[in-house]
């Protein structure tokens, strides 16, 4: 960015910040501007001018620049004539912005009043869902599909659970599904049953019955606000984008598919009425757990569901975890620690499952400080990208710019109660946990 237009918004920022502790003085003091400090607004304004003007003089020089670097570039495309503006070239290869950082500056300087919109912005009038002048422009598609992958990257369920698609203008998504909780004979697949026939006989017909599951993605927003220092500095602007946005929203929905009680969220797991909670030992000591909690429900785990399965712990229970034993004779083997003991790391492995440390989790001693699941039997619905829109507006007297981020999702269960075995006393559910031990 040239120093001369970098100077321009930097005395810009410092005259709006003046001229905003003048009118927050005199609020303050429950009084109006004296007439000194009108006499100084009036000059920040008529400087504002100039400088948006100049500004804009700056940004036409650009285009004019990058113009003619497109005609001169080879084996380009179409020409496009946009009203009033220099011919530009484009082509399918051809990326509108370097960067996210760049795209967000341009957003902002489109927003200011008397700001010129630069032609990259223009070409995707296509995206925006608000009006230019109040920047309500959208992110590159490039950009908010980078963000979006970081949001499944970043987490250790998203990526496992069963994906739902939903269309961008549905309101909701409804899923078949077997009415099936019981293995019994008579029960299999919500009532189907195979008869042994005799010769000449004649079969007895069975019906399958089904249930519907209704997806309804909900709003998650989060608003952040970008200061004018911050938007000089457009890596860390980029970083906060690209890296906490994903991480928050992305904690948020695994949250909800934990520990969600529907009504405008997710219904998580440990509300599910699939969810099977093992009773503790008689006479276990508060906040402990004991091998026979993970012998008892690693056997309520439905089998099929025993290779997609993770354990989901609270950091708080890995001390309890490091001392797990099985007795043998006399004394006992470690049934979490490596041969070589805490000198080396952790298999971090039950039953030859992942256990995966996650603050979703209650603390140690309270029911579902440790899960068992596996996510596959989980849906989830979204609506695949993220909504992502600025505007200068919001917190136009701070000069902050503020960026939006939306992303809409459900998730449920696909179980809608525990499984009753064909043979055997315990119920089966691909959901597990450990009762409290208070």
């Amino acid at each position: 960015m040239p120093k001369r237009y970098q100077a321009l918004l930097q005395e810009r920022a410092e005259l709006v910040a003046e001229a905003r502790r003048a009118f927050e003085s005199a609020e303050k003091d429950a009084r109006d501007l004296t007439d000194a400090e009108r006499t100084r607004d009036d000059e920040i304004a008529a400087r504002l001018d100039v400088i948006a003007s100049e500004l804009q003089r700056e940004e036409r020089r650009r285009e004019w620049e990058r113009s003619v670097e497109a005609v001169a570039k080879p084996n380009a495309g179409t020409s496009v004539t946009l009203p009033g503006e220099i011919a530009r070239i484009l082509d399918a290869q051809d990326q509108p912005f370097e960067s996210l950082a760049e795209q967000l500056l341009a957003v902002r300087q489109a927003a200011l009043p008397g700001g010129y919109v630069d032609l990259r912005l223009r070409a995707q009038l296509g995206h925006n869902v608000g009006i230019p002048a109040e920047g309500g422009f959208l992110l590159h598609p490039q950009y908010a599909a980078g963000i979006w992958q970081r949001v499944y990257e970043s987490g250790a369920i998203m990526n496992r659970t069963f994906k739902i698609p939903i269309g961008t203008d549905a309101d909701s998504v409804l899923v078949n599904a077997l009415a099936e909780n019981s293995r019994v004979t008579g029960n299999r697949w919500g009532g189907l049953q195979a008869y042994w026939v005799q010769e000449a006989g004649n079969p007895t017909a069975s019906q399958t019955q089904f249930r519907q599951m209704r997806f309804s993605p909900h709003k998650l927003a989060v608003l952040t606000y970008a200061t004018s220092e911050m938007l000089r500095n457009p890596a860390t602007l980029e970083g906060v984008i690209n890296q906490l946005v994903p991480q928050e929203i992305a904690w948020q929905t695994e949250n909800a598919f934990v520990n969600g009680i529907g009504g405008g969220q997710p219904i998580g797991i440990l509300q599910s009425a699939a969810l099977i909670a093992v009773a503790p030992e008689a006479l276990q000591a508060a906040a402990t757990i004991v091998s026979e909690n993970i012998s008892n429900m690693w056997a309520q785990m439905w089998a099929k569901s025993r290779p997609n399965a993770v354990w989901l712990i609270n950091q708080d229970c890995e001390p309890q975890l490091d001392q797990l034993s099985l007795q043998v004779g006399v004394g006992g083997v470690p049934t979490y620690m490596p041969p070589g003991g805490l000198a080396d790391a952790p298999y971090g492995r039950l039953k030859g499952r992942p256990v995966i440390a996650v603050e979703y989790c209650p603390t140690l001693g309270t029911q579902g400080d440790i899960i068992l699941a596996d996510w596959s039997q989980y849906g989830m619905s979204d609506r695949g990208s993220i909504r992502s829109e600025s505007s200068i507006h919001v917190q136009f007297l701070t000069d902050q710019m503020a960026y939006r981020f939306i992303y809409e999702v459900d998730g449920q269960s696909l179980w809608n109660a525990p499984l009753t075995p064909a043979q055997g006393a315990n119920q089966l559910s691909p959901f597990v946990t450990l009762q409290a031990r208070p």
